[in-house]
């Protein structure tokens, strides 16, 4: 049996949408199933937002050791460690983007978002044509979202609220974050992307065309040490080195990320949505959709570790 075809009967046994991009960079070869279909990415859009950040850093706009001073309004309930700190710690933006990608911080994620600027990472998606890619939404936005205290404002008592209703799982049964891509006039609400445009990101990526020889080691060696190894790397052998970025959300289980092996890389990228049997477990986990990450990544190194 080809290898499409196994991947393919694993994509029908999920009760759920599944779209996969991979791709062996010294064979040529690509498989893609719903490669254009859009999904809600959850924190694979850090990947996008990274790689716009260093693109300022490269340009000057940003010194990677400039310090940043920990306040109570800029923490964000979710993944992370700095929620759980002392407001007045003084950072450097180099171990914040750190913490966006190693451990999905929200709280640095969006720190350095509000750098950036949404509108700035939007144009990047657009110059490099990724038509099926937008981003409207910080961590904080889909956050609230789901917990239903949308608009709220960014102080002590948001964060406290929003702290119980996510301990109790007092999810927002309507949370556009994870059922709705577009509103009633058709406009994307919410952070999508696709396995095609994911996957050729990742290809530019490690191509060196997105940034300084620096900043690609800096963003590839991070998501190398990423701390959510149960997704693509789940059964792969530790030697092997993989950089992806996860990201989970209620019903949502996505990973995007680069194989290392010992003669060739592969570019792979899982998205799943609307996963039934994910809907109601916490976000990380492990449903038909982390199930279905886990044994196409593992088929896919089989097939290619020779």
């Amino acid at each position: 049996m080809e290898l499409k075809e196994k991947i393919t009967n694993m994509v029908n046994q999920v009760d759920g949408d599944v779209g996969i991009y991979i791709k062996s960079l010294n064979k040529e070869e690509e498989i893609v199933i719903n490669g254009d279909k859009q999904f809600i990415t959850a924190s694979v859009f850090k990947i996008f937002l990274a790689v716009k950040f260093l693109q300022q850093v490269d340009n000057g706009i940003y010194k990677l050791d400039t310090i940043h001073t920990i306040k109570e309004s800029d923490k964000i309930l979710g993944s992370g460690i700095l929620m759980n700190l002392n407001a007045g710690l003084e950072i450097t933006l180099e171990d914040l983007f750190k913490l966006m990608i190693m451990v999905s911080d929200n709280t640095a994620t969006d720190i350095i978002m509000n750098l950036v600027g949404l509108n700035n990472l939007q144009e990047m998606l657009n110059e490099l044509n990724l038509k099926n890619t937008e981003i409207n939404l910080t961590t904080r936005d889909w956050l609230l979202d789901l917990l239903g205290m949308r608009g709220a404002e960014s102080t002590k008592e948001t964060f406290i609220e929003a702290e119980r209703r996510l301990s109790e799982g007092e999810l927002n049964s309507k949370a556009q974050t994870i059922y709705d891509i577009r509103d009633s006039e058709d406009k994307v609400i919410n952070n999508i992307s696709s396995p095609n445009d994911t996957g050729k990101f990742l290809e530019l990526l490690i191509n060196g065309e997105l940034l300084s020889d620096s900043s690609t080691k800096l963003l590839i060696d991070s998501m190398k040490k990423q701390s959510f190894k149960y997704f693509i790397a789940s059964d792969i052998p530790p030697e092997i080195h993989v950089a992806d970025k996860p990201g989970a959300l209620p019903g949502i289980k996505c990973d995007s990320g680069i194989i290392f092996l010992q003669n060739s890389l592969v570019i792979i990228s899982i998205y799943t949505n609307n996963v039934k049997d994910e809907m109601k477990i916490g976000w990380w986990q492990s449903g038909s959709g982390v199930k279905i990450i886990q044994k196409v990544s593992k088929i896919v190194y089989d097939h290619y570790k020779e």
